[in-house]
């Protein structure tokens, strides 16, 4: 008898649970706003940009890379980025620098933001600032 009671109950608890469970994801689903990413377009002239920037490491060590893109109707056609002051032999820096063309070249500066290439989060972003400095250096007036 305590058996069949056992079972009752956890029928009853799984029952409701099922019905919390979809009465939940109803109300989540219609009352969730959808999230639209937004991308400015902005004309860029063609050419030729570069430019340098520094990050720090977690050990408070200062490293450089120098950037230098190419544009052809706001499309990146080459790309070249190099480090220096340590970042050509930091073992994150160099994954970064042997990943990063394929994520650029052929892509549109617009919507270029890169997001940790080769596993290297502040190269990554390192190259994020100078993307924006060579964004604002190009941009059409």
């Amino acid at each position: 008898m305590p058996y069949i009671i056992a079972v009752i109950i956890i029928a009853i608890a799984g029952a409701g649970f099922t019905f919390f469970k979809s009465q939940h994801t109803e109300t989540s689903q219609t009352n969730t706003p959808a999230i639209t990413k937004v991308v400015e377009t902005h004309d860029y002239k063609d050419g030729t940009y570069n430019t340098d920037t520094t990050y720090m490491t977690p050990k408070q060590t200062e490293y450089k890379i120098s950037v230098n893109l190419t544009l052809a109707g706001n499309i990146i056609t080459d790309a070249t980025v190099t480090g220096s002051q340590g970042a050509e032999v930091d073992p994150n820096a160099g994954r970064f620098l042997s990943a990063y063309k394929s994520e650029v070249v052929g892509k549109n500066i617009n919507s270029l933001n890169l997001s940790r290439v080769g596993g290297a989060s502040l190269t990554t972003n390192a190259f994020n600032n100078a993307l924006n400095t060579i964004k604002s250096q190009a941009l059409k007036s």
